[in-house]
């Protein structure tokens, strides 16, 4: 993942990963700095502190089901709104449905 500074024109990297290939969606937790990123069928997590990312949700496998976190699937992700700090709600568009992760339970609920 590159940034890229407006002012100063220079282009950087932001994350390094080679496990991020399908990346289609990012967004950012204005209060924390956190981003959250899609890639393609999980959603992972980047540190504002030190840059670590964390797979938060999705099996590898795509799918659907509704369970913890890293146990549930799904198929294709194309969006993502966060509520507060610890609700983030997934357009799961290959399932038609909105999905409801909840950070503080660890457990995914479907909309």
């Amino acid at each position: 993942m590159r940034t890229v500074s407006l002012d100063t024109k220079v282009i950087g990297t932001l994350v390094n990963s080679t496990t991020l290939k399908y990346l289609t969606y990012l967004t950012q937790d204005k209060a924390t700095g956190t981003l959250y990123l899609v890639n393609k069928n999980s959603i992972h997590r980047v540190s504002d502190e030190d840059r670590v990312i964390t797979w938060i949700a999705g099996a590898k496998k795509s799918g659907y089901l509704d369970s913890t976190l890293l146990l549930s699937r799904f198929d294709e992700v194309c969006d993502l709104t966060l509520v507060g700090s610890d609700v983030i709600i997934a357009a799961d568009s290959g399932n038609d449905r909105l999905r409801l992760l909840n950070l503080d339970s660890q457990h995914l609920f479907k909309g």
